[in-house]
């Protein structure tokens, strides 16, 4: 009986052995996932890193406009923050928020202190804020612009960034939450100081 069944089961493994139909199907459904992984993955780099330069880009361009000026009321700076946060289109999944200061150098004692002469924000969608009151000195200005009876234009973007497909999951973490940020100071280009007239009445 065992005897006949080997003979009977050897010629069915081997026509097995020998049969590719169904081949293609198979090497498919292993390998489609990983395609599809791969290629989700690189889009999501590709818009991340995207985004980011738009990030900075946001903080320069404000920046840089500020600083071509001399006196702006809070309405204006804020114009100026709209242009920046046109600059992160066509992103859209998470509202940006940008602020800008006004920060003077003097030096007290024997060292030189920055503090806030004014300062104004935005969310994209709200309303003008004063982030920081006036006269808060900040201790994160670079060394080498600590110079005494100078001026200082900061530009700070923001932006929880928000993935397009991922999200937060158990095998990819959180990717509906990563903090982009940005910070750019210039120098004034054709005054000692830029004013602001009434961004110390902002809330």
């Amino acid at each position: 009986m065992i005897f006949r069944f080997r003979t009977l089961l050897r010629p069915l493994l081997h026509r097995f052995s020998f049969d590719k139909r169904g081949v293609a199907a198979t090497e498919f459904a292993i390998v489609a996932p990983v395609l599809l992984i791969a290629y989700l993955g690189s889009v999501e780099l590709a818009a991340g890193i995207d985004v980011a330069k738009k990030v900075n880009r946001s903080a320069g361009v404000v920046a840089d406009l500020v600083a071509q000026g001399d006196t702006f009321s809070a309405a204006e700076l804020g114009e100026l923050i709209d242009i920046g946060m046109a600059n992160i289109q066509p992103y859209n999944r998470s509202n940006p928020t940008i602020a800008v200061y006004g920060i003077e150098m003097q030096k007290v004692g024997g060292s030189v202190v920055a503090s806030v002469a004014w300062s104004v924000a935005r969310t994209k969608g709200g309303t003008l804020s004063q982030p920081v009151a006036a006269g808060t000195q900040l201790s994160d200005v670079p060394a080498n612009l600590l110079i005494d009876d100078t001026f200082l234009v900061r530009t700070i973007t923001n932006l929880n960034y928000k993935s397009m497909s991922l999200g937060a999951t158990e095998y990819t973490g959180n990717l509906d939450g990563i903090s982009l940020s940005e910070t750019a100071n210039f120098r004034p280009r054709y005054e000692d100081e830029i004013d602001c007239t009434n961004c110390d009445t902002l809330p």
